[in-house]
């Protein structure tokens, strides 16, 4: 599994690692400045950092306030000035610039992850190399694989210097095995069984399963989660004074296996005592009441404490009130063990969606997007409608992630902007094959589908088929959207051939079909639909000199009539009956045509 997970570069302080020094006894005027041990940079680069100019009059503290000008620069490691008659000479060494910046060994962070990283701590092909930066690096990067349980990581910076004050960093990364997981133990639990806690965990014990599912491998996050569970696990069975004591993690000294040790104090039970809902709540409480997913002197839930403040907050969602407020303040009474609950609620004003803004739809025509929106510019902001909206975009397959947004306008707190942005995904499918079969002999076959054409939203599909028997050739267009209403229509073209051939037609007769179909989709509501249909079929059956009685007599009865589509010869017999050399051609055949309606 890779890890993803980017790391974030420390705030650096940096510490002048050499002592500045000034050799200047008395105050003098300065005639003229230089610099020694400049590389890369040329005198006019450094004249614009100095606060120093020809002429002026400098003494110590001046001198000093201008080399700690230069460090702040960043472009230099050491700096030291010292007086030559009138001359200001400062003696720098630069620090050199990154050349260019390899990856080794990294598999669970992506490059680009980690070139982004490090170009946020300065490290970056042409920025000036910062040593304190380099050692925050290894240890930022080790921090990160030690939080996903590879505590034998090691991630090492190698520099080569290069010509003309340049270097190249090499970052080495060993980024080792996850440490299993061998042993949870809870301790002062009584409510709930060890192995009904250990179940719950995001993180198990390693087993023979593990193999498959690697879920002993410890990684923090999963490890927050797991305690987390074991919160919420107490809180749902009324344990509102439940606490983490203590969680410690041991680590075995090969660094391969991990003991967990979670201390616990359960506390007391408490149910649920009287509920109210206050604040401007603009329904009655019996109206409100019905969104109360608990009873009274029921054992107390946090989940459905939570799941009612939801419930509350997409009511008023629903009404316009997109902006609600929901606050539950909890009366814990130790005597009774019972909890009363009011829930202050504040609908703020009725928000309306002023604008539909659509991004990331390069190809699919915004026209396609809006109609699948069940919220509506001009009207109340409705959760229910927002939620539906993703859904159906969600559902026409042409995208591959949908995020709306609401956007709050400055100055107009009764309006928001929908701001819908979408990642498009292939919507065609095509096909070329080449088959062998002894029914067909060889087979060519080609398909292209587009349920998107052109960002339509139509879908056409195109389907050919050749082989020594047949040829098969298919268009279906359809459009899902044929009135404003979602009506759907849909037809196809089809024409099928087939070719008589006695190694193949056993029963020496063949097929030619042509024909088509419209068809209309009605919606009913927004996940069900009726739909009716009509096809039209010609198909034409041409019999050989072969056509067994039973498919001649059927074409006979049903209108079919003779024609020439098979010779045979015939032998003539003699006096005796015996077979001659001669014989005789006769064709032999009958064509049936017909109109079948569906």
């Amino acid at each position: 599994m890779q890890h993803t997970h980017l790391f974030m570069p420390l705030a650096l302080v940096s510490a002048m690692a050499v002592a500045q020094q000034v050799y200047a006894a008395d105050e003098f005027v300065v005639q003229d400045i230089k610099f020694d041990g400049l590389v890369r940079l040329t005198p006019e680069n450094v004249y614009g950092l100095m606060p120093i100019n020809s002429g002026d009059r400098v003494n110590d503290p001046i001198i000093a306030n201008a080399i700690r000008s230069l460090y702040a620069s960043g472009l230099f490691d050491d700096i030291k000035a010292t007086q030559a008659g009138n001359t200001l000479v400062f003696q720098v060494v630069e620090r050199p610039v990154i050349s260019k910046i390899e990856l080794k060994g990294n598999k669970l962070i992506p490059k680009e992850a980690l070139e982004e990283g490090l170009k946020k701590m300065g490290l970056a092909e042409g920025e000036v190399l910062k040593k304190s930066a380099l050692q925050t690096v290894e240890t930022e990067l080790e921090q990160q694989y030690m939080q996903q349980g590879r505590y034998d990581a090691d991630i090492t910076v190698k520099t080569t210097p290069k010509p003309n004050n340049r270097v190249d960093l090499l970052i080495e990364f060993v980024e080792g095995k996850a440490a299993k997981v061998f042993d949870i133990n809870i301790i002062g639990n009584t409510v709930f069984k060890e192995d009904e806690i250990k179940q719950a965990f995001a993180i198990k014990e390693s087993s023979w399963n593990s193999i498959i599912s690697r879920n002993d491998r410890y990684a923090r996050e999963k490890m927050a989660a797991s305690l987390e569970a074991l919160r919420a696990m107490y809180l749902n069975r009324g344990y509102i004074n439940f606490n983490i004591n203590n969680s410690s993690l041991n680590l075995s000294e090969d660094k391969k296996n991990v003991f967990i040790e979670v201390s616990v104090d359960e506390g007391e039970q408490f149910k649920f005592g009287e509920t109210k809902f206050l604040g401007d709540a603009l329904y009655s409480a019996d109206e409100l009441k019905v969104l109360q997913l608990y009873k009274d002197g029921e054992i107390y839930s946090q989940e459905k404490v939570n799941a009612v403040k939801q419930l509350l907050l997409r009511k008023y969602g629903n009404a316009g009130y997109y902006f609600a407020e929901v606050n539950v303040v909890p009366e814990i009474n130790k005597d009774t063990k019972l909890v009363d609950l009011n829930y202050y609620i504040n609908p703020g004003q009725q928000v309306t969606v002023r604008r539909i803004n659509f991004t990331g739809n390069n190809k699919t025509a915004d026209e396609v997007l809006r109609r699948e929106m069940r919220q509506m510019e001009s009207a109340l902001a409705s959760n229910e409608k927002i939620d539906l909206s993703k859904v159906r975009l969600e559902r026409t397959g042409f995208f591959k992630s949908v995020d709306i947004k609401p956007a709050r306008i400055p100055g107009s707190p009764d309006q928001i902007d929908l701001n819908v942005a979408v990642e498009e995904q292939h919507s065609g499918t095509s096909t070329l094959a080449v088959g062998f079969s002894q029914s067909g002999g060889v087979t060519f076959q080609a398909g292209l589908s587009q349920t998107n054409f052109l960002g339509t939203g139509n879908s056409v599909s195109v389907d050919l088929s050749r082989s020594e028997t047949q040829d098969y050739y298919n268009l279906s267009v359809t459009d899902p959207y044929f009135t404003i209403d979602g009506v759907r229509r849909g037809y196809n073209l089809y024409y099928r051939k087939t070719k008589l051939d006695d190694d193949y037609n056993v029963n020496n007769y063949i097929t030619d079909s042509f024909g088509g179909g419209i068809n209309f989709g009605y919606p009913i509501d927004e996940n069900q639909s009726i739909s009716f249909g009509l096809n039209i079929d010609q198909t034409d059956v041409t019999t050989g000199p072969y056509v067994s009685t039973y498919v001649a007599d059927y074409l006979e009865r049903n209108g079919g009539k003779e024609t020439k589509s098979g010779e045979y010869c015939e032998p003539i017999l003699d006096a005796d009956g015996n077979p001659t050399e001669d014989c005789r051609n006769i064709s032999y055949g009958q064509e049936f045509k017909g109109d079948f309606l569906t």
